[in-house]
């Protein structure tokens, strides 16, 4: 099962087709987030999302591995797309959040 809001329509379909092909939770939420996050006629959320008071759009994100409870959070980011990404640099480190001005990060998980 997939639950999202009505923006998330976008991706219910390319999550829905990682769970079924016997993907993990975690990249079929991934997969159907970044459709969400990167849709330019979205304005709640990512790419399209509307500026800050200067006049950039900022993003923050997080996700959580529900089974081995492994989680990662960006914050603050600007310019970057595919904020849910996880990054293999990430792996085997301690690190979960990454947040700061005009940072290019990636979510680790």
């Amino acid at each position: 099962m997939i639950i999202g809001s009505s923006n998330g329509r976008v991706g219910i379909a390319a999550g829905w087709a990682i769970l079924q092909a016997g993907g993990s939770a975690l990249d079929a939420v991934e997969a159907a987030t970044r459709l969400v996050e990167d849709n330019p006629d979205d304005h709640s959320v990512g790419y399209g999302g509307y500026p800050n008071l200067l006049g950039e759009v900022e993003l923050d994100a997080s996700i959580m591995d529900g089974t081995t409870l492994r989680a990662g959070v960006v914050g603050a980011l600007i310019r970057v797309s595919c904020r849910h990404q996880r990054s293999p640099a990430c792996d085997g480190t301690p690190a979960t959040c990454c947040a700061g001005r005009r940072r290019r990060c990636a979510l680790c998980c």
